[in-house]
C-alpha cells in the first residue's frame, strides 16, 4: 500500500506540471537507514508509458534477481520500487524509465544513499605507558556516512599539538608522543555523522621509572672512606640512593684498591688498609656496619657511576 504522503507528493508535483511528458520520482532524496526499507515511487504525466526500474550498472531490475528489490507496476503510469533490508553496497543512482506509445522517453533518476549510526571500539580497557616514551591509541569506527572523530582526556577536548600529541589522517588514532604522569585518565573517542553518534573509553595509566642518584663524599682517599665504613658515627662517604618505586636504601662500599686503582674489588670484598690487599667481606654486626650481600650489592651500584679513584 502506497503510503498517504507519497500520494500527497505526487499530486503536488504533478498538478505544478504542464501538459508535456513529464517523469518523477517520490521521494526526491534516497537516503536510507541501513536493513531497514524504502518505496519509491515514479509516476509520468502526458499519456500512458511502459515502465521500468534500472539499477546504477544500467541493468534492469528484476524481481527474480535480488528478492530484495520489488518491483511493482501500479497502472499505465505508476510504477513502485521498494528496497527490502538495504545494505551500503545498495548505493547508487536508481533510475526509473518510461517509453510513451510515440516512441518517445523520459527518465527520472534518484541517488539512493545507504546510511548507517557510527560505533566506536577500542580494544583495550586500559593502556599503561612510560613516562617519557610514546604511547597510541586506535579507536576502530564505522558507521556511513563516515564518522567525524574527536577525543577527549576526562572530558575535556583534545586537539594536535607538535610533540605533544598527533592524530593520523581521519583522527582514528591517538599518539601521545612523550608521556607524562599528568596524561593519566580517562581517554574517550567520540564519533559522529549525520544518523548519531556513539563513544568508547580507554583509561591510560602512566608508570615512572626509579631515577638513581649518587652523593659523593668529600673523602676521596678510600683507605678514609672505609674507615669511615667500620665507625657509623662518622658518614662522609658515597650514598647511592633509590627512589620512585625503588626501596628506598643508603649504604656504602669501597670502590678501588689504593695498590691497584685500576682493578675494581671483586664482588663482596673489601679492602683492608692494614693487609694491603683485599680480603673476603665477612658478615658485619648489627653496629652500623653493612652485611655482606648489602655491601655487594651497594659496589655494583656505585662502581656503575662513579669513575676509579685516582690517587
Amino acid at each position: 500500500m502506497i503510503p498517504v504522503s507519497m500520494i500527497i507528493w505526487a499530486i503536488w508535483l504533478f498538478a505544478t506540471a504542464d501538459a508535456e511528458k513529464v517523469v518523477g520520482i517520490i521521494p526526491a532524496s534516497g537516503d536510507t537507514q541501513l536493513h531497514s526499507s524504502k518505496l519509491f515511487l515514479c509516476k509520468v504525466k502526458g499519456g500512458e508509458a511502459e515502465m521500468k526500474w534500472l539499477y546504477p550498472n544500467g541493468m534492469e531490475i528484476d524481481d527474480g534477481e535480488d528478492k530484495r528489490f520489488v518491483v511493482e507496476t501500479v497502472d499505465e503510469t505508476t510504477i513502485t520500487l521498494l528496497i527490502n533490508s538495504a545494505e551500503t553496497h545498495d548505493n547508487g543512482i536508481y533510475t526509473c524509465v518510461s517509453a510513451f506509445e510515440d516512441r518517445t522517453e523520459k527518465r527520472a533518476t534518484v541517488e539512493i544513499n545507504v546510511v548507517s549510526p557510527p560505533t566506536a571500539r577500542i580494544s583495550e580497557e586500559s593502556v599503561n605507558a612510560t613516562a617519557g616514551s610514546a604511547s597510541s591509541i586506535t579507536c576502530v569506527v564505522e558507521g556511513h556516512p563516515h564518522p567525524h572523530i574527536n577525543w577527549t582526556r576526562n572530558g575535556r577536548p583534545i586537539k594536535a599539538k607538535p610533540g605533544r600529541f598527533g592524530f593520523n589522517s581521519d583522527q582514528s588514532v591517538l599518539t601521545i608522543y612523550a608521556v607524562e604522569k599528568t596524561d593519566e585518565g580517562q581517554y574517550t573517542c567520540i564519533t559522529t555523522n549525520k544518523i548519531n553518534s556513539s563513544s568508547a573509553n580507554v583509561t591510560l595509566h602512566v608508570s615512572v621509572k626509579p631515577e638513581v642518584q649518587l652523593e659523593r663524599s668529600k673523602e676521596r682517599d678510600p683507605r678514609k672512606v672505609l674507615q669511615s665504613h667500620v665507625m657509623p658515627q662518622e658518614t662522609p662517604f658515597p650514598q647511592c640512593t633509590g627512589s620512585g618505586r625503588a626501596t628506598n636504601w643508603s649504604l656504602i662500599a669501597a670502590l678501588k684498591s689504593p695498590s691497584s686503582p685500576s682493578r675494581p674489588l671483586s664482588p663482596c670484598r673489601k679492602w683492608s688498609p692494614r693487609m694491603g690487599a683485599s680480603t673476603p667481606a665477612s658478615p658485619l654486626a648489627r653496629s652500623g656496619r653493612t652485611d655482606e650481600m648489602s655491601l655487594c650489592r651497594v659496589r655494583l651500584c656505585l662502581n656503575s657511576i662513579i669513575p676509579p679513584y685516582t690517587p
